[in-house]
């Protein structure tokens, strides 16, 4: 209990910085927006790196939606598209009507938020609090979130989950889940332990490790896809067959960039392909 007096007493000596914070972030804006700065100008963003930029309308609305969704998921492990090093033309195409069943992502995390927000407001102000820290990093997508026009679209290296909401809360829910192994250690003798206690503890270390293996061997296989110009374009074209830039750009290794690889036919394919998705597009 003291600790959370502690950190609510930490939060209100805050929030002067914070309105500080919030009026400096606003007048930076509003100042790019004055000296017509705020936004990447029309014609230096390509549709084959990031067809979204140009977007206007409910278009814009629905797709950046999605955008922001699929950003949602990838910081809790939850991936429906897949590692490119860029998600470029095609690769998400855009939401132009409100009935497209894409849009069950962003009305999935709508609600999701929402419910455990009350939930959180019903259990009182300790959990409503740190449930507020944990939706902070939500600030972090501004740039993605369709607001002001800039070149990213989708962040292709959160191969892991890695924000700090993440890492501190699912840190402390594992904490709770290998809680019995406290319970073991702490007796009044050795009489006092449970012996059975072991079989609810090993298998529940044994599903941590798990985890942390599967996400060692996912940044594993990523950072070794980046090391190689094939093996990141092909990874690129597994999730975003119709990516006009990947095409084009794995065309030039099998046309000669690689001698070892050199193989006109595949050259000649990926290029015919490229200029069918975007034939504006030349690199």
């Amino acid at each position: 209990r003291g600790t959370f007096q502690s950190f609510l007493s930490t939060m209100v000596e805050l929030v002067p910085r914070y309105f500080i914070m919030i009026a400096l972030g606003l007048s930076y804006l509003i100042g790019r927006k004055y000296f017509d700065t705020l936004s990447i100008p029309d014609g230096l963003i390509r549709n084959a790196e990031n067809p979204f930029y140009s977007l206007t309308g409910q278009t814009r609305v629905l797709t950046y939606a999605l955008l922001l969704a699929i950003h949602f998921g990838k910081a809790i492990l939850i991936d429906p598209i897949g590692f490119s090093h860029e998600y470029g033309f095609e690769c998400i195409r855009n939401v132009v009507e409100p009935t497209d069943i894409r849009l069950l992502a962003p009305f999935a995390v709508y609600v999701v938020v929402g419910l455990v927000t009350l939930l959180c407001n019903r259990k009182g102000l300790e959990p409503t609090l740190a449930w507020a820290v944990a939706l902070a990093w939500m600030l972090t997508l501004f740039p993605v979130s369709g607001f002001i026009k800039v070149g990213t679209s989708i962040a292709d290296r959160i191969v892991v989950a890695s924000t700090f909401a993440f890492a501190i809360f699912v840190g402390r829910f594992l904490s709770y889940f290998l809680l019995d192994f406290g319970n073991i250690l702490v007796g009044e003798g050795r009489e006092h332990r449970r012996p059975r206690r072991l079989f609810i503890l090993v298998p529940k270390v044994l599903a941590v490790l798990a985890l942390f293996a599967a996400l060692s061997a996912r940044t594993n296989r990523r950072s070794l896809e980046w090391m190689d110009s094939l093996t990141l374009l092909e990874s690129s074209l597994v999730s975003c067959p119709r990516s006009a830039k990947s095409n084009l750009e794995i065309s030039k290794i099998y046309s000669g960039l690689y001698k070892e690889k050199f193989d006109l036919g595949k050259a000649i394919s990926f290029l015919e392909k490229a200029e069918s998705i975007d034939p504006s597009y030349c690199d």
